[in-house]
């Protein structure tokens, strides 16, 4: 019976928060949190000071949410934005005009 009650509260746990080997749910919506935040105008700091995101990951998952490419990318698009430039593809660096 304890097997039976450890190896149901494994796999709640595991569904919660994941396995280790791939990103659990939370994660992939905190992920989608702050990438529509960035998308939205909001500062990469303000996003990940927000309370959701505070309440639902610790400090290291915080660092793989920023290493995160979809966060990369929202806050390259939020910048092009704000610097006028137009939707580049990664990697395209903008000319600058010769003075």
């Amino acid at each position: 019976m304890t097997q039976q009650k450890r190896s149901l509260w494994d796999r709640v746990w595991m569904r919660m928060f994941g396995d280790g080997s791939r990103r659990s749910v939370r994660m992939e919506k905190v992920i989608s949190y702050v990438a529509h935040r960035l998308d939205d105008g909001a500062r990469l700091d303000e996003a990940i000071q927000d309370e959701y995101v505070r309440r639902q990951v610790s400090p290291d998952e915080l660092q793989q949410i920023l290493d995160d490419r979809r966060i990369i990318e929202a806050a390259r698009r939020r910048m092009h934005r704000e610097l006028g430039f137009e939707e580049m593809a990664p990697g395209v660096r903008p000319r600058r005009n010769s003075v």
